[in-house]
């Protein structure tokens, strides 16, 4: 055991024999791009028209949260056949960056974690189950079905956002928000679904840092 703890401090990795559930982000491109600094080049392609999948993590009631669990580079020959899907729904939008950079991280940092359960067994698994779990919860689809679509004019009430997505999976999601002084209300950012350990929604301990009653879902960038 001593000799686990030593390569995990060597290494940066923090071993971790379990985790109790997932938390499943995606970003509004939108807001991502509103907020980022200048000199991330920060670009949404033509192909990126829904919310991008942030990641993938396994989660903790109490921190700190796994990472870094094992010591297992990422390989962009290794999830080939995902690269098309990749780019249209995980799209990492900073022009200073390959997106394979984005992949990189969140495999190092979450992915390794993930494979500490039987769901997902290796690099590849656990890029194509965070797709495909996308591919079932659908945010843009999910609030479209609620009566909410992109608009730099109308303000939703944070409450009807929440309820789309209860209305939908039957958990209460957490909702983040971020601001720029180009906007009067702070921005839908991140919709994050929780889910246990195999894969079905669950209630969010936190409901996430959206301070206000209204807030923009973009339809625009605005610089």
């Amino acid at each position: 055991m001593k000799l686990i703890i030593l390569f995990s401090a060597l290494f940066g990795l923090t071993v971790s024999d379990s985790f109790n559930f997932y938390v499943f982000t995606q970003s509004w491109p939108q807001t991502t791009c509103a907020v980022a600094p200048s000199y991330y080049k920060c670009i949404i392609p033509q192909n990126v028209t829904t919310f991008q999948i942030h990641g993938l993590w396994p989660t903790t009631y109490s921190e700190p949260y796994p990472s870094y669990c094992i010591n297992d580079s990422f390989s962009l020959q290794k999830i080939d056949p995902l690269l098309t899907r990749m780019e249209v729904h995980w799209n990492g939008l900073y022009t200073y960056e390959h997106s394979s950079e984005f992949w990189s991280h969140e495999w190092t940092k979450h992915g390794t974690c993930a494979v500490q359960h039987s769901n997902i067994t290796d690099e590849f698994t656990f890029f194509e189950t965070v797709l495909n779990i996308q591919e079932t919860y659908k945010i843009e689809d999910i609030l479209k079905s609620s009566g909410i679509t992109p608009s730099d004019t109308y303000y939703y009430d944070s409450d009807k956002i929440s309820q789309a997505v209860v209305d939908a999976t039957g958990s209460t999601p957490q909702m983040d928000c971020k601001y720029n002084y180009h906007y009067e209300h702070e921005l839908l950012s991140d919709i994050r679904i929780c889910l246990d350990l195999n894969f079905v929604p669950l209630d969010c301990p936190n409901s996430g840092n959206c301070e206000n009653d209204k807030v923009i879902f973009p339809k625009t960038v605005k610089y």
